[in-house]
């Protein structure tokens, strides 16, 4: 037995709690000083450290003064409903202002297939956020593998469903839809922000992340419904990139947000 043996042999036996070691472990005691040391320490008798006079009567006060009423943390459940609600009415209420002219030139297998995979996305990252904002709630998905799955499945959807073809001022265009679709992500991280809020954010890199993520296929949705543009190149290209661009910059939020704004610790 070594030293690592020892160490797992201890936290397997809640440190040795019968006080009797196997042959082997009394054998490594024999040659090694400071597992004997540590076992000496275990074994014997345990005394409580006792607080010197009056510095309880100190600690009350000052803890009573800082407490401060919270709510409860949301179900799971309730925090998936209010991503998916929130996705929903923004991507309704976009398209009833910009219109939905390029849904009229698309073929209805197309139109289903990318809102499909719009949707699907949407439900998985909602899912996955809501597991990442209730403490010791057991994750469904690894968020890195949802995410990827989610890109790669609207970028695949986009390459097979529509024609391959490179159009005239691809990035001319293709610039002008990509601002569009971070234009609608904007208000869709912001609205996102406060179903984040009644939860716990133990990982704001992450929660940035997939925040982020869900933020651009909103806009990536009111895209699909009024650019006139149906060519692989430029959906796989100036759509698909605007989750990537949102998910990147909500990373990037999660992770420097605390140093700017230090009175938030690392809960939103």
């Amino acid at each position: 037995m070594n030293c690592s043996e020892f160490s797992d042999y201890l936290a397997r036996t809640d440190g040795g709690a019968s006080k009797r070691l196997p042959p082997e472990a009394m054998e490594h005691l024999a040659a090694c000083r400071g597992c004997r040391s540590l076992w000496s320490y275990l074994s014997g008798p345990q005394e409580e450290a006792a607080l010197p006079a009056g510095l309880y009567g100190r600690i009350i006060p000052d803890m009573l003064d800082d407490l401060q009423p919270v709510s409860a943390t949301p179900a799971a459940i309730t925090l998936v409903l209010g991503f998916l609600i929130v996705f929903t009415l923004l991507v309704l209420a976009a398209v009833s202002v910009t219109g939905a002219r390029g849904a009229a030139d698309l073929q209805n297998w197309q139109l289903a297939g990318v809102l499909a995979v719009l949707a699907a996305g949407a439900a998985v990252l909602a899912v996955v956020l809501s597991r990442e904002m209730v403490p010791a709630e057991r994750r469904v998905l690894a968020p890195g593998k949802a995410a990827v799955t989610i890109v790669v499945s609207l970028v695949l959807s986009l390459t097979l469903l529509f024609p391959w073809k490179v159009e005239d001022q691809f990035a001319a265009m293709g610039w002008q839809c990509a601002q569009r679709g971070l234009l609608f992500a904007l208000p869709a991280a912001l609205l996102f922000l406060l179903v984040l809020r009644r939860g716990a954010v133990l990982s704001p890199e992450t929660v940035g992340a997939l925040t982020g993520l869900l933020a651009g296929l909103v806009g990536v949705g009111v895209l699909h419904f009024n650019c006139m543009i149906h060519n692989a190149p430029h959906l796989v290209v100036w759509h698909a990139g605007v989750p990537l661009a949102c998910a990147g910059a909500g990373y990037l939020v999660g992770q420097y947000l605390w140093i700017v704004w230090p009175s938030t610790g690392r809960r939103l």
